[in-house]
């Protein structure tokens, strides 16, 4: 009963949908108390929902004139305003000094019909705060907080709290049974809504259940489906519509049931599809109870999104599929720990204090467009390429696990069949960050251990893997899959002295040259992780990106796989060694909600380039000015050349530099993304070590670990050059004579942290010809 009359009460101010008319309507938004005076915007939007000309809009008397006037609107008259159908929005903005002065306006209209394909077209009305986003929360189901949805068959009105909407024939009062129709038609929808509820948590309460996929089946034809207008939703800037699907035929369809859109251009995407069909069309899946959808039955204002940056005309069209069951499995998980387990694809083991009282825990399957999206934004730090055609989707509800979890995943046969020669099987999954100076939300690479015998990927994974900031519902979800790296180790050949005009037996100690330093030098090198040394650098030698940079936001390897730095607008970014520029990029994506530091309503990088360095490392620079990148890609860059200028781009907080940096898997012991900063300057000890002992100091050498350039020696002082965190097993070990004034590169190696060469010691002298190169096969703890 508390509930029925919360119901009551909170919607006096909701929704009527009637038929409307093209007899001019005089619309009136008033307040009906006394607030505080608040600037706002008014924005009318003309959508067309089904691709083809036909409709128009014309807007008389009004209260306000607009501001901005945008896309097919044309001023016939003094405050008298055309809106055609010819793009897919046109907007007339108003500015209102105080929006609870009220605003009213008379609308002609001769709006047509789509029939069964597209949405209809349809004026719509918001109030935005002056950053842009809704000031109001309404009631509008599709969350855009829309105002007024008028089309040719409907008229939505959704008063916020403290106004009213009247729409009135010019001269005339209110129809006096709107508000009962309202009542009654949303009470209906929300005791639907608690019964359908009830339902799903009896059904939760029960044993946890697996199921596995069945082809799908075209339904279509036993449905019918009515599309509602579309709002332009300027929180997360889609196109979001309303289907209703009924049941017209005389069999129940059993869960699971999907909306499949096509007819829509390479561009436009849905937003929020969880899946594929067979066809490769974006599809949803539609809220089915265990009872399915019983002849008669509808799923009513169902929410469906569509991604147009390139704000493109399209023509959607849909169909049903049925499945008899799909991929999804649920188990209750008690503070004691537990495992949630789907045949053929996973298990979740929670050990115990994952959660402090029991929770229901679900896993899915699903193929996103969003998250291949996601995917598709990530990959480019790990050269990952081909990927699971599905993502395992977790959901614990309101709770977030506590600590660590085991997932072994399944490594599907097709899957495994298109490995590349020389890839690796690793386990991604997608971190939403805001530990840093910005808001990111990128697929990161864990070590795992793949076992051939079981054909599976064991894998542990963070709490942070799961976040409530990527839904509506805000529950927590982690998003899991499968993809391939270029990582599996190839051992070089020795091939000592390339070039030689001296002759020295392979891998033997050598005599010292005369000019030879028998004390080993004073070193600056890089040392192998250890877990002692947390701080350790785990990959190579780097200069720092910006001139005395100082971090904001450190890496922390839990929500920020990356580090900040200090930077005002414009500073000079600079490459932190010799590569090639791999990728141009500009990555912005919407928010559910905007991030409370900036208000911005988009995640990600922004501008941001991807070096790819000569030892196969990659660095990433993200936040960059969107103009400032003057190389190109596949142009070579030297370490401390400009990639670009510092900015505000992509999800940034404030102005900052973002910088990643990812090892090279294939000789590192890290293979995921690490800090930077004790690879930096003078910051790093080490576990191979290259140097020129002579007395004269004037060899340059390059150092190479499976034929891989690591890192390169200066002539002068600072003439050493070190590598470490190498990957365990055996390696080649190569070092090459670039400079040797007088034809004689002398130099010294020394392996450290439990390296050896093949006869077990860690130390080599000799002397190559320039342009020669000695090679030694080491052994790798």
């Amino acid at each position: 009963m508390r509930i029925l009359m919360r119901v009551i009460f909170g919607l006096l101010s909701l929704v009527s949908i009637t038929n409307a008319s093209a007899a001019p309507i005089k619309i009136d938004l008033s307040a009906t108390t006394s607030s505080t005076p608040t600037a706002g915007i008014a924005v009318m939007d003309f959508i067309d929902g089904d691709g083809v000309s036909g409709s128009s809009v014309v807007i008389r008397e009004l209260s306000v004139l607009p501001s901005i006037i945008d896309g097919s609107v044309t001023q016939v008259n003094q405050g008298e305003y055309l809106f055609t159908d010819n793009q897919v929005i046109s907007s007339l903005f108003f500015d209102l000094t105080d929006v609870y002065a009220g605003f009213n306006f008379i609308i002609d209209s001769s709006l047509v019909d789509p029939g069964i394909q597209g949405f209809p077209d349809a004026l719509t009305l918001s109030i935005l705060n002056l950053n842009g986003t809704p000031l109001f929360t309404t009631a509008d189901p599709r969350g855009a907080d829309s105002l007024l949805v008028l089309s040719a068959n409907t008229k939505e009105v959704y008063a916020p709290s403290g106004f009213t909407i009247s729409l009135t024939s010019p001269n005339s009062v209110p129809e006096p049974n709107t508000l009962l129709l309202l009542i009654i038609g949303t009470i209906g929808y929300y005791v639907t809504r608690q019964m359908r509820l009830l339902i799903a948590l009896l059904a939760f309460l029960g044993l946890a259940s697996t199921t596995t996929q069945a082809n799908p089946t075209d339904v279509t034809a036993q449905v019918s489906i009515v599309s509602a207008p579309l709002v332009y939703n300027r929180t997360t800037q889609t196109f979001d519509g309303l289907v209703t699907v009924r049941n017209v035929g005389s069999s129940t369809l059993q869960p699971s049931v999907f909306l499949v859109v096509s007819g829509l251009p390479n561009s436009v995407s849905v937003y929020n599809a969880t899946n594929f069909s067979p066809e490769g069309k974006p599809m949803l899946s539609l809220p089915v109870t265990a009872s399915g959808l019983a002849p008669g039955q509808a799923i009513k204002n169902f929410g469906i999104k569509f991604r147009n940056p390139g704000n493109l005309r399209f023509t959607p069209s849909f169909n049903l599929l049925s499945e008899n069951s799909v991929p999804r499995a649920s188990t209750l998980i008690s503070s004691d720990g537990g495992e949630v387990s789907l045949s053929n694809y996973a298990s979740i083991i929670f050990p115990k204090g994952s959660f402090s009282t029991t929770q229901l825990v679900e896993l899915s399957v699903t193929r996103s467009p969003e998250t291949a999206s996601d995917f598709e934004v990530s990959k480019v730090m790990f050269d990952a390429s081909v990927r699971t055609s599905y993502e395992l989707r977790l959901n614990s509800g309101t709770v977030r696990p506590q600590t660590d979890f085991e997932a072994v995943i399944n490594v599907p046969a097709d899957f495994l069949a298109q490995v590349p020669v020389g890839s690796e099987i690793q386990v991604f999954a997608q971190i939403f960050q805001d530990g840093g100076d910005e808001v990111l939300d990128q697929f990161e690479l864990f070590d795992s251990t793949y076992s051939s015998v079981n054909n599976t990927v064991t894998v542990t994974l963070p709490p942070e893997a799961f976040t409530n900031r990527r839904n509506t519902n805000q529950t927590y979800e982690a998003i899991i899959l499968l993809a391939t790296t270029p990582t599996k180790p190839t051992i070089a050949p020795i091939n000592f002295l390339q070039n030689r005009t001296l002759t020295i037996a392979v891998e033997e100690p050598q005599p010292l040259p005369p000019d030879a330093i028998i004390e080993p030098p004073s070193i600056r090198a890089l040392t192998r992780l250890s877990k002692a040394a947390a701080t350790a650098c785990q990959g190579s030698s780097l200069s720092s990106p910006i001139e005395n940079g100082e971090v904001t936001s450190p890496y922390n390897g839990k929500n920020h796989y990356g580090t900040d730095y200090r930077a005002a607008d414009g500073t000079s970014v600079r490459s932190m060694a010799d590569g090639v520029i791999e990728k141009i990029g500009f990555d912005e994506r919407p928010l559910q909600v905007p991030d409370p530091r900036s208000g911005k309503m988009v995640k990600g990088w922004g501008r941001y380039v991807v070096v790819k360095h000569s030892d196969g490392s990659r660095s990433l620079y993200a936040h960059l000015q969107k103009n400032s990148v003057q190389k190109k890609v596949n142009d070579t860059i030297t370490q401390g050349d400009t990639v670009g200028l510092s900015d505000n781009s992509g999800g940034s907080s404030g102005p900052h530099l973002h910088v990643e940096y990812a090892p090279n898997g294939k000789i590192y012991d890290k293979k995921s993304k690490v800090d930077p900063e004790p690879c930096i300057d003078e910051n790093v000890t080490g576990s191979v070590t290259v140097n020129d002992n002579g007395s004269l100091a004037d060899d340059a050498f390059t150092v190479a670990i499976n034929s891989l350039i690591v890192c390169k020696t200066a002539i002068g002082a600072s003439n050493t050059c070190a590598v470490g965190n190498l990957r365990p097993g055996s390696a080649t070990l190569a070092v090459t004579a670039v400079i040797a004034p007088d034809n004689v590169g002398t130099y010294e190696i020394s392996l450290a942290d439990g390296l050896t060469f093949s006869n077990g010691t860690t130390y080599r002298t000799g002397t190559i010809p320039q342009g020669g190169t000695a090679s030694f096969s080491i052994t790798i703890p």
